[in-house]
């Protein structure tokens, strides 16, 4: 069973890996330090768990600014795109895409599944347009 009495005012000491990540990424802040492995983490951040556990955090370790700014850029597109549609399926991609960026705010999830969201996003507009005109194509 889940204990809830080992939760502390530290969200499971997410604040110390934070300050952990905001430590090293300002030793390289644009360039970042690639895809760091857990030995580069142990040896480099705070030993309570692997990574930063926020997607924000884990694109500046990762690439720096260049990769955050890019990541931003491909997130805003990526609703800005589908938010135009109004359909259940529209509504689905970018409920799922809020719900994960909201998810990602206490834990990194692997760099393909962010991606899957951004490319279902970036790419519904045309299979709408499939689905609603089919003689148009």
């Amino acid at each position: 069973p889940y204990n809830t009495e080992s939760k502390d005012i530290t969200f499971t000491y997410r604040t110390h890996m934070w300050d952990s990540a905001l430590r090293i990424i300002v030793e390289s802040p644009f360039w970042g330090y690639g895809f760091p492995d857990k030995d580069w983490y142990l040896t480099h951040m705070s030993s309570f768990a692997i990574g930063p556990h926020n997607i924000l955090l884990a694109m500046l370790i990762y690439g720096g600014v260049v990769t955050f700014v890019i990541y931003l850029y491909l997130l805003i597109r990526s609703l800005l795109v589908v938010s135009h549609i109004h359909d259940y399926w529209a509504d689905i991609i970018l409920g799922g895409t809020v719900i994960l960026c909201l998810m990602q705010l206490m834990e990194v999830y692997p760099i393909p599944i962010i991606f899957t969201f951004f490319i279902l996003a970036e790419y519904y507009p045309q299979l709408h347009s499939q689905l609603t005109h089919p003689d148009e194509q």
